[in-house]
Parts: C-alpha cells; sequence; structure tokens
C-alpha cells in the first residue's frame, strides 16, 4: 500500500509538472503572437483602412475643401456623407451653398481609387507653403478610420523637382474625381493646374 501511495504521489506530482510547463508554455506562446500582432498594428495603421474599404458594408464619408485668394471664384468646402448626400458651400460675396446627390457608382470609383492610390499612407502635408497659397485639404472617413491630407502648393516642383510629384499626385488624383463632381461657377477651380502635376509625375516616373 505504501509503494502505490508513493507511485501516486509521484505519478500525480509529474502530470502537474508536465501541465504546469505546457500551460506556461502556451501563455509564453499566445503572449508573443498578441504582442507581435499589435506590434504590427501599431506600426502600420495605413493598412487597415484599406482593408476595410474594400467591404461595401463600410460607410464612406468625404469632406474637401480649397481655400485662399484667386483670380477667379471664391473659397468652397464639400462634404458627402455616407448615403452620398453633398453640400457644397462657396465663400461669399458670390458664392451660397448647394445639395446634390453624388452616383453610387461615384462613390465606389472613390473606394477603389483609395486602395489604388493608398490614400491612408500617405503622408498629412505635401508642397511648399507660399504667400497667397491655396492648399486643397482632402478627408477620407472610412468606417472608424480617417485620414486627411493638405496639399500646398505644388507648381514649383513640376518645373525643379518633379520627382517629388510623383507621391502627392496620389492624393491628387483622388481630388480630381473628388472635384469633378460639380460643376459650379463661383467655386474655385484648380483642377488645369492639378492635370499639370500629374502630368509632371508621369513624366518623372517614365525618365
Amino acid at each position: 500500500m505504501y509503494f502505490e501511495d508513493l507511485l501516486n504521489t509521484v505519478a500525480g506530482a509529474f502530470m502537474r509538472t508536465c501541465f504546469y510547463q505546457h500551460a506556461k508554455a502556451f501563455v509564453i506562446v499566445t503572449a508573443v503572437a498578441i504582442r507581435f500582432v499589435t506590434s504590427a498594428v501599431a506600426q502600420q495603421p495605413s493598412y487597415i483602412a484599406p482593408v476595410v474599404a474594400v467591404n461595401r458594408a463600410f460607410p464612406l464619408t468625404i469632406a474637401m475643401s480649397e481655400r485662399g485668394r484667386f483670380a477667379r471664384g471664391e473659397s468652397w468646402f464639400l462634404s458627402v456623407n455616407s448615403a452620398g448626400k453633398a453640400q457644397l458651400s462657396v465663400d461669399p460675396p458670390r458664392g451660397k451653398s448647394v445639395e446634390f446627390q453624388v452616383p453610387q457608382e461615384e462613390v465606389e470609383r472613390l473606394r477603389d481609387l483609395l486602395i489604388q492610390e493608398r490614400f491612408f499612407e500617405l503622408q498629412e502635408d505635401y508642397g511648399e507653403i507660399v504667400p497667397d497659397g491655396s492648399p486643397v485639404m482632402i478627408t477620407i472617413v472610412v468606417g472608424d478610420h480617417s485620414h486627411s491630407v493638405r496639399l500646398h502648393y505644388l507648381m514649383n516642383w513640376v518645373h525643379q523637382n518633379s520627382a517629388r510629384l510623383v507621391e502627392p499626385a496620389r492624393a491628387v488624383r483622388v481630388g480630381l474625381l473628388i472635384r469633378g463632381w460639380f460643376h459650379n461657377k463661383d467655386a474655385a477651380d484648380s483642377q488645369e493646374y492639378d492635370q499639370m502635376v500629374l502630368d509632371a509625375a508621369e513624366k518623372s516616373i517614365q525618365k
């Protein structure tokens, strides 16, 4: 009987030790995995929103503005909610607020372009800050993820350093698509200059 009790005691201790070791190993592996995933997400948060953007179930809202002093037209602000309802506000004295509907196919074109141009990976500011500049601000919200890009004066790079336009051109393409949703004679229109930026960026890539 003593021998059996001793054997059971040893066997029980061995089983508890094995369970403890396995449990400890499991906890360590799990902790390392969680830390790795958390670190990856923290270091590359820009990859989350494009993946979300693919899912058409996530709402997409847009805000874009162009503010400054213009030879023709006034500063303006555009907002588009998740249902595609848009409101354009043009500054006085000539401007006013108007509403219109953005077709769903246009919203989906934008969603695809955001992924193609990796919009959520772009920096927040591009270009040179100059007197009488007219920065363009683009803000995109996909689900709970938002990102804004501000485009300052880019024309100097068109003539002197077109290679620097390759990255901001990605945001310019997004802005051109959105700006094409409305035609308002009172709102400033820089699409001609935006196209010059895109042409210079494309030539730089082809060199």
